[in-house]
């Protein structure tokens, strides 16, 4: 039987007890009240008082939460109706049937377009266990079932006899696949630089069974954690016993030295410490900074303790001050380091490094490695060459301390950093007419990345002969736009400290304007604005990828394998049937000209993209899984028939984001997003509805026969580029494929960051709002048209739920001014 309830829980004490408890548990002599209307003041909204409106901007929000919710509602019901999700399309080809295809050499031919996967990721801050979990991922994400994509599943074996006696034939080299590793640091920090340097030694002609068993023991950790889970105590290092006894016990099998080793550990180790020197020249020697590296001492055991024992000190001092070289932190006066090297490196940091001077020019590596798999298979292709790449975008350190909110500005205004504008972009010839004009040699992207300036003032007007040039004053110059720029532009022959503006170049001599807008500001140039581009042009994550895109551009331009094989289809579409009958030449396909800019948009060769943020790792089997939704059957009536080709419609595939450490019941803010997974995106896949999510997701892009292969930019107009390309791509006429399959792992987000992020796809929404309907790029009348279609009957169920009473007890004010009575 039911305890009585206290009074002091009901509202007011006026909830009957029978509406609290069951019939059966009420007292014999209980009597029920006959009238329960409230009439106490102007309390009349509801009978319990826990629904009532303070004010009109209560009521207001009210409207509006009911308002969106019957939107998202409506959209759901909408979306279970009849015939809404049925695929309507043939089948897709399966991955055997693809890569028998694109190996095959009888479809080697002019009309078979190449292959180029990239796997993509992008770091601002996170930690080094991320960093390296990341980089792990997306090496498995190119095994599956013990072999490489697009490589032969069973040997072919030459003459007869006993198999396992006879030698296995190679696979026929493919020229028409090609596979990239990029990471992005937008960061640019010189820790994960090093950290990248060791992996890709480790990697390198080196079995990936050893990063196979490292992937397994990351898959359940936290964006917190520092070390593997399967380490008991935290002593700098990153292997735990069992990996590094791998790597020492079976140096032959494995094909990893104990140096290598030592640097992957130090690197690691010294993680923080180098992001705080910053210049790359403490992790490795380069050209033009002659300093002896950390990498250089990996393999002397008591140097490699004093690195350790420093990055240790500064992990503790990091937080009273940045200084690596203050007291009771670096160890200078440990012998196993000489002093030199310790003076040596104290002046790279003051001059260099304290300023984070190289964090203003991008950082741009590549490394070509060989991976392995299993050595002891046999007539197995166990080894694939893969091009790795480290960028980093150039980013001034004084741009967040000095300039505050004006960071979040865009184009040439006061405060931002502009740079030149180069002669390799899709406006070349414009671009090349303007540094002629002005008496400047046309630049490549990366001398005009190298030369940008900071503005100091608002857009000045200044007469020059019969026409008035619109001008901008800049200081900070770097040493290469000082260089390239004529001695009319420059102010004091560059010097920034000059006292008079009377002392200006010529440009400004003859200006012909407003006083105060030639006042002195400590420029050291002023550049018309024609030539000037913002160096930093997005500065989040779309930012990142853009330049990403740019950089693809050069190495397929110029390094390519994929470009090779577009110039050899090219070259046997226009030969004569002598000419394509013999195998073309290095220095034939070298003789075939790229013209600037393709006369047709057909694609040559097809570039897929895909994109994993630093907290998630991808799992064996993702490339096998993704890449046929990319292809289809050439002759859908002849059953006969394997030819394939690109399905250019399809614009990308989405997979859904899984994190293992974080269980259902515990999700309480649904950092899983289990409904959009689970359920909405399964059925939006249907009809083509499907939007980035902007990890776990697969791009097709079209490689073109010119300059610039690559045409595709991320939009940049809002804080979810994802989405806003999605809706791009969509307009156009593609689509988007779902496919719900756990392939990629992701480490769950702390609160503060999850809550930050929700916030950023909120804002981003808002923004996605405003520039397509208040400023579209697409000037239809159909988005206004679906406003209403959806508005409309919105409004109508809003006002409908404000005069029905919400159940038998609980009322709205409406309700109670038409007299409705209240039950009983």
């Amino acid at each position: 039987e039911a305890d009585a309830p206290v009074a002091n829980t009901c509202v007011d004490g006026q909830i009957p007890l029978h509406k609290l408890v069951r019939d059966l548990a009420l007292p014999d002599n209980y009597e029920r009240p006959t009238n329960r209307r409230r009439l106490v003041g102007n309390n009349r909204r509801h009978y319990d008082g826990r629904y009532q409106y303070r004010s009109w901007r209560a009521s207001l929000y009210h409207a509006a939460f009911i308002f969106f919710v019957m939107l998202m509602c409506m959209g759901t019901w909408i979306s279970f109706f009849a015939g809404t999700g049925s695929i309507q399309e043939p089948l897709k080809p399966s991955m055997s049937e693809v890569e028998a295809y694109m190996l095959s050499e009888r479809s080697m031919d002019s009309t078979k377009k190449p292959l180029c996967l990239v796997a993509f990721s992008i770091s601002a801050s996170e930690p080094r266990m991320m960093v390296l979990r990341n980089m792990c991922g997306k090496l498995m994400s190119w095994i599956y079932q013990r072999k490489f994509t697009l490589s032969p599943r069973a040997p072919n074996y030459k003459g007869v006899g006993d198999a396992a006696e006879a030698k296995a034939e190679e696979p026929p080299a493919t020229e028409y696949v090609e596979f990239i590793d990029i990471f992005t640091d937008e960061g640019h920090r010189v820790g994960v630089y090093a950290l990248w340097d060791a992996f890709a030694d480790v990697i390198h002609d080196a079995d990936l069974r050893f990063v196979e068993d490292m992937a397994n023991k990351m898959t359940t950790m936290a964006a917190t954690d520092d070390r593997l889970l399967s380490k008991k105590e935290d002593d700098g290092l990153c292997l735990d016993d069992e990996l590094r006894a791998m790597a020492a016990d079976k140096p032959d099998e494995f094909c990893i030295t104990q140096e290598q080793i030592d640097q992957f550990e130090l690197a690691f180790a010294t993680y923080d410490l180098l992001t705080a020197l910053g210049h790359p020249a403490f992790w490795r020697e380069d050209g033009m900074v002659k300093v002896k590296g950390f990498r250089d001492y990996a393999s002397d055991p008591a140097a490699c303790k004093v690195l350790r024992k420093w990055a240790a000190n500064f992990k503790k001092e990091r937080k009273k001050t940045g200084n690596p070289f203050a007291p009771n932190c670096a160890p200078t006066t440990d012998d196993a380091i000489s002093q030199d090297t310790w003076n040596t490196w104290w002046d790279l940091y003051d001059e260099i490094g304290r300023n984070q001077w190289v964090k203003r020019f991008d950082c741009t590596k590549f490394r070509r490695v060989r991976l392995h798999y299993d050595r002891s298979q046999h007539g197995n292709s166990h080894h694939r060459d893969l091009m790795m790449c480290y960028t980093a975008r150039a980013n001034p350190e004084d741009l967040k301390i000095q300039l505050g909110p004006t960071v979040q500005r865009r184009g040439i205004v006061k405060g931002v950093f502009v740079r030149l504008k180069d002669a390799t972009t899709a406006h070349a010839d414009a671009t090349t007419a303007l540094y002629k004009k002005h008496g400047i040699r046309p630049l490549s992207r990366g001398e005009a990345r190298r030369c940008h300036a900071r503005v100091v003032s608002k857009k000045i007007m200044i007469q020059v002969g019969k026409t008035k040039i619109a001008c901008v004053k800049v200081k900070e110059c770097t040493p290469d736009l000082l260089t390239v720029l004529p001695p009319k532009f420059l102010v004091n022959n560059g010097v920034a400290d000059a006292e008079s503006a009377d002392e200006s170049g010529a440009l400004l001599k003859s200006a012909n304007g407003a006083v105060e807008d030639f006042q002195h500001q400590g420029e050291e140039a002023i550049i018309p604005l024609e030539l000037l581009t913002p160096l930093r042009e997005s500065r989040g994550k779309s930012g990142g990828m853009n330049q990403t895109m740019e950089i693809l551009n050069f190495y397929l331009r110029h390094h390519s394998s994929t470009m090779r094989a577009i110039k050899k289809n090219e070259y046997i579409a226009n030969a004569t049937k002598a000419e394509a009958n013999a195998r073309p030449t290095s220095t034939t396909l070298d003789a075939v000209p790229i013209p600037a800019k393709s006369k047709t948009k057909d694609a040559k060769a097809c570039l897929l993209f895909a994109i994993f943020d630093c907290r998630h790792m991808a799992t064996q089997g993702y490339w096998d899984v993704v890449v046929p939704y990319f292809y289809r059957y050439q002759h859908l009536n002849n059953p006969w028939s394997r030819e394939l080709a690109i399905d250019r419609p399809v614009a990308f595939v989405q997979l859904p984001q899984t994190f293992n450490s974080l269980t259902i019941d515990n999700d309480i803010f649904d950092m899983r997003n289990e409904y959009l997974f689970r359920l909405a995106n399964n059925i939006r896949s249907g009809v083509g509805a499907i939007t980035s999510c902007g990890t776990n997701a697969v791009w097709n892009y079209d490689i073109l026969f010119q300059e610039n292969p690559l045409e595709h930019r991320f939009n940049e107009d809002t804080m979810i580029e994802d989405t806003a390309s999605s809706h791009d791509v969509i307009i156009e006429g593609r689509k988007g494929v779902y496919h719900f399959e756990r392939l990629v792992l992701g480490a769950r987000k702390g609160t503060t960051d999850y809550l930050a992020a929700v916030f950023r796809w909120s804002r981003g929404a808002v923004q996605l709002f405003w520039t397509t309907f208040w400023f579209p790029r697409y000037k239809y009348i159909w988005p206004y048209a679906m406003l209403c279609v959806h508005s409309l009957p919105i409004v109508g169920i809003t006002v409908y739920l404000q005069l029905t009473k919400l159940d038998r007890c609980h009322q709205t004010a409406m309700t109670q001014r038409l007299g409705w009575v209240p039950c009983r």
